[in-house]
């Protein structure tokens, strides 16, 4: 609707026309132009008859104020066609506030195509060159500038909010600020880390390098697949490969869960045992395969089998038989604790071993035969009375 009122404006207002003008963007050369919408004309020809001017150069620069772009609306695009891969004819056109950054050029414009520009400029300044050799040979071009607010990034893009821009969301955690306030670096996690470096570092990064990552965790990580393909051995040795480390470094040969290349999605326990795991990635001078995508989900320590018992203070499993037989295996004692009659028995019983157990037993018996051997002495002495 805001558009289309725009248009109402432009053209029954006449915004920026001056019909004695045959200046390219009709006599506003070298403006800074701010209104809300604007029709902007490569030259003044109402009835669109007349060919543009030759020989102008004209620069106009569009500023939408703080906070907001302009979107640019092409109505009407015909300039002279292209010579061989060059514009004698064109339109420039610059997100920035001049046009001395060859970085900030969105295009440059000629032939009949309209303008494969983005839907708004991402900076609050646009800049537009408007260039003729001596032939005037086309009908010109038209558009609206229609002021906006800052544009949405895209659900593959980051937005670095502080100055209304977007970049691509896997540059975010890649240890770089492309953000200029650096929240693009802001509340990563371990693993947003390691996917931003390995995206910094590109295909070239992954070529004969040995990247280790050792990942810092409270409790524990449950690594999934999603993918794997690195070069095949040759024979038994793998010479690109990913190691995986169930301790805080690669030097303990006794942690490593297995070293993994080919295809086949890498065989570790389903999830580390340690508060640590360390990945060592290693490639040699060729680049034969697609690479590998994991997820490192963090979960609580792993549960204790039906036969064990929870020392939950320091995330350890004991044997079952241990509770409550008088010892401390957990270091804060729960292994003791809220104990039965029953339960101190059996714990006490297994305490002793299979020795003890033989002992208690025999004195048991024998207690129960001298109370036998009691019990009818008496009753036969009582017989006899």
């Amino acid at each position: 609707m805001f558009v289309f009122t725009c248009v109402f404006m432009a053209v029954f207002v006449g915004v920026y026309m001056d019909v004695h003008q045959q200046e390219a963007f009709n006599g506003v050369c070298g403006q800074t132009l701010t209104d809300v919408c604007m029709r902007l004309m490569s030259h003044a020809d109402t009835l669109g008859l007349a060919n543009y001017a030759s020989k102008n150069w004209c620069k106009v620069v569009l500023d939408a104020g703080e906070g907001f772009r302009y979107k640019i609306i092409f109505e009407k695009f015909s300039l002279q066609f292209p010579v061989g891969r060059n514009c004698t004819d064109y339109l420039d056109i610059y997100d920035a506030a001049d046009a001395n950054n060859r970085l900030a050029l969105l295009g440059r414009f000629c032939g009949t195509s309209f303008p494969n520009v983005r839907d708004r400029s991402t900076q609050r300044y646009t800049t537009l060159v408007f260039s003729t050799d001596n032939k005037a040979e086309a009908k010109g071009f038209v558009f609206l500038a229609v002021k906006t607010g800052p544009p949405p990034c895209l659900d593959q893009e980051f937005d670095c909010k502080a100055e209304n821009r977007c970049i691509d969301a896997r540059l975010r955690c890649d240890g770089i600020h492309q953000c200029n306030a650096g929240e693009d670096e802001e509340m990563c996690t371990n693993w947003e880390i390691i996917i931003g470096s390995l995206f910094q570092l590109g295909i070239g990064g992954f070529i004969g390098i040995v990247c280790a990552v050792m990942v810092f965790i409270v409790i524990l990580y449950k690594i999934i697949f999603e993918k794997f393909s690195l070069q095949f051995p040759v024979g038994r040795n793998c010479t690109d490969y990913l190691d995986i480390y169930d301790a805080a470094d690669a030097n303990n040969r006794l942690a490593l869960l297995g070293r993994f290349c080919g295809t086949s999605f890498p065989n570790v326990r389903d999830r580390s045992t340690q508060r640590y795991t360390t990945l060592v990635f290693s490639t040699d001078n060729k680049a034969e395969a697609k690479g590998f995508v994991f997820l490192a989900v963090k979960t609580g320590p792993p549960p204790c089998l039906d036969q064990e018992f929870d020392c939950k203070a320091e995330n350890r499993c004991i044997d079952a038989r241990l509770r409550c037989d008088g010892i401390h295996q957990c270091n804060a004692g729960e292994d003791e604790e809220m104990c039965t009659n029953w339960e101190i028995i059996i714990g006490s019983l297994f305490q002793l071993g299979i020795g003890g157990f033989i002992g208690i037993v025999c004195a048991v018996m024998v207690f129960i035969v001298i109370l036998s051997v009691t019990v009818c002495c008496l009753c036969c002495k009582r017989g006899k009375r």
